[in-house]
């Protein structure tokens, strides 16, 4: 029965942990991708993935504790403090994971759309452009509307962090306002 209540005890502290989690991984296009459950990361990227883990727990003094300390150490709250369900560390991380893949999309479609336009302007003066060139353009055509709809996805998940980071009282200086 000991065994039992140290087990649940143990099972409790850790499942706290489990859920602060970050998995980030960057697609073909250099974009990078944050997410709190390796599930959702493409099974393509999984391999590349990697794991911002929240510090292990505080360990125990003894495995030999007495029931009535254990049942009271599972209901004590974990050492470090709780924004909503993660620490603010997670909420530090899931920030500037997002504003800097924002910060990265933008750079990359203000590229794309820089390069298309000198291409364009040199195809409207007729002057030589290679296969390279062409096949480029050709490309960035298609990703710019993709890039721009997966930016408003992140503004609107940043949007979202931001409004649960306020709800569960994060400071001002992490939300970066």
């Amino acid at each position: 029965m000991r065994t039992l209540i140290v087990i649940v005890a143990l099972t409790v502290l850790f499942a706290g942990y489990a859920k602060a989690d970050l998995y980030h991984w960057k697609d073909k296009n250099g974009v990078v991708h944050i997410t709190d459950s390796p599930d959702k990361v493409p099974e393509e990227y999984r391999g590349k993935m990697k794991t911002r883990k929240t510090p292990p727990p505080p360990t125990s003094q003894s495995v030999e504790t007495n029931a009535p300390e254990a049942a009271r150490d599972a209901q004590a709250p974990p050492s470090e403090e709780l924004y909503g369900d993660h620490p603010l560390e997670w909420w530090r991380d899931a920030l500037v994971m997002n504003k800097n893949e924002l910060s990265g999309l933008e750079a990359t479609i203000a590229e794309k759309k820089q390069f298309s336009a000198k291409f364009m302007e040199q195809k409207r003066i007729k002057l030589v452009y290679d296969q390279n060139d062409l096949e480029t353009y050709d490309r960035y055509l298609t990703e710019i509307p993709s890039d721009e709809a997966q930016l408003v996805r992140l503004k609107e998940q940043r949007t979202e962090l931001l409004r649960k980071a306020t709800n569960a009282g994060v400071p001002r200086d992490v939300r970066g306002e």
